[in-house]
């Protein structure tokens, strides 16, 4: 299930920054703003969440995730 979270850029609140450990600790995915656009995030460690994200780019999938 989706949610979103308004952290503050100035003044981050601990608890929105700790849900959003929480969500990649759970293999979750999530979407930030850069400097010029969004994002997409997920703990480098979990194969099956980076081949996701692939899908969800349509991109191919990067060498570094390669078996």
């Amino acid at each position: 299930m989706g949610q979103s979270l308004y952290i503050h850029p100035q003044n981050p609140q601990p608890g929105l920054i700790s849900q959003c450990i929480e969500i990649l600790n759970k293999c979750g995915i999530i979407v930030y703003p850069t400097d010029s656009c969004y994002t997409i995030g997920c703990k480098l460690d979990n194969k099956n969440t980076l081949m996701q994200i692939c899908r969800l780019r349509q991109i191919g999938i990067p060498a570094i995730i390669l078996p």
